[in-house]
């Protein structure tokens, strides 16, 4: 895709980064986000970042529920997306 639009992939991912930040701050997607999740007791991690080692236990229950929480994250940005592409 940076190819296509003649910018760097640092550059895209910027782009991707705000416009997901702007999404994530919609009223929709919040209640959307409260509705699924009404108290979080834990802070979201992006865990395709913490490098694996012997000391990171990968299937742990704490990573499945992080891991949980981040695919529902991603649903509610396609349904807050989808959304918002329906009022324009």
């Amino acid at each position: 895709m940076a190819e296509e639009l003649n910018l760097s992939e640092q550059r895209v991912n910027s782009i991707k980064f705000n416009a997901l930040q702007k999404i994530k701050k919609t009223k929709y997607f919040r209640m959307l986000y409260l509705e699924m999740n009404p108290i979080s007791y834990y802070p979201t991690h992006d865990l395709q970042r913490i490098p694996s080692g012997n000391n990171f236990n990968k299937s742990s229950p704490v990573e499945r529920i992080v891991l949980e929480k981040q695919k529902q994250e991603k649903q509610l940005l396609k349904k807050t997306l989808k959304h918002i592409k329906s009022t324009f």
